[in-house]
């Protein structure tokens, strides 16, 4: 009795292995077995091409909206460092004209 895997015999199926791995060329045969089992094994031992285009998408529409986010966070710093930065300016032109005014009325 032979031992079979999605209507492919096991030793049909290891000696196309093993071709593929010493890099001999398969037949046409050889090369149908396998694509029978990788196409079977689609979904149960790895993701399905749906599920993995699908995951591939969210990854690069997450990729994006990380990198939005992180030029808006640098952006919003950015502002909040010119708004402290004038706010400084502001503050010691204030103190320059107040202290210039003191220095004025105690002169005169």
């Amino acid at each position: 009795m032979k031992l079979k895997i999605f209507d492919i015999d096991y030793e049909e199926m290891y000696l196309a292995i093993d071709k593929l791995e010493n890099g001999e060329s398969l037949s046409d045969q050889d090369r149908k077995n396998l694509l029978k089992i990788v196409k079977n094994a689609e979904g149960s031992v790895f993701p399905n091409r749906k599920d993995y285009k699908q995951q591939q998408q969210r990854r690069k529409q997450i990729g994006e909206l990380e990198e939005q986010e992180r030029k808006e966070r640098q952006e919003q710093g950015l502002e909040y460092i010119r708004s402290v930065s004038q706010q400084q300016i502001v503050d010691k032109m204030s103190f320059l004209v107040k202290d210039s005014e003191d220095f004025e009325s105690n002169w005169y």
